[in-house]
């Protein structure tokens, strides 16, 4: 399980990732995985695509992000995405 900390750049060229490895988790999907860091990693290659996941599971994000066209956002909600859909990567 790796979680990436910072996009790379040589100048202003994209040249990989650098992040977190995170400790093996046998926890059931859709429930909260342990966020314990074993060791950290760096991949460099030609061209990079980040698939950045959405932001439901950060209840505060969504809020942000609620559409002006659809009122004032709920108060409460319930998640329906697994918690690490929590729109980490917007701000890397």
């Amino acid at each position: 399980r790796h979680r990436v900390n910072e996009i790379t750049r040589t100048g202003k060229t994209v040249t990989g990732v650098r992040g977190d490895i995170l400790e093996p988790s046998s926890v059931e999907r859709g429930h909260k995985s342990s966020r314990e860091i074993v060791s950290d990693f760096e991949l460099r290659a030609q061209a990079v695509i980040v698939a950045s996941g959405g932001i439901g599971g950060n209840h505060e994000l969504v809020r942000k992000n609620w559409p002006a066209r659809l009122g004032a956002p709920p108060k409460r909600m319930i998640t329906g995405v697994p918690d690490h859909v929590d729109g980490r990567m917007l701000a890397i």
